[in-house]
């Protein structure tokens, strides 16, 4: 069980200070059971890429809970606006599931 925040990455030479894109961004508590093909944005994240190779990106929070990882995830979110990412409250995306 390895808890964190993921990037989900794609080249771009336009991009500064690295050449590499964030598309999504996401939190896990296990970010092996998360950073997967069949994640539910997968082929979103494809489709980004326009063919090109993914990358992923991780920021591990050992320790930590899901309203922590959250706030990480939401000042990512808020900060470079992934095409992939949804811009709801993560507690009203979650209330979305059920």
């Amino acid at each position: 069980m390895l808890p964190g925040v993921y990037a989900i990455l794609v080249f771009d030479p336009t991009a500064h200070p690295e050449p590499f894109r964030a598309v999504y961004f996401g939190q896990a508590e296990d970010l092996s059971a998360r950073v997967v093909r069949s994640h539910e944005k997968y082929s979103e994240w494809t489709r980004a890429a326009g063919g090109a190779q993914l990358h992923v990106a991780y920021y591990l929070m050992p320790n930590s809970n899901e309203p922590q990882r959250c706030a990480v995830e939401q000042g990512l979110i808020s900060h470079y606006s992934p095409e992939c990412n949804d811009k709801f409250n993560p507690w009203v995306r979650r209330a979305l599931k059920y």
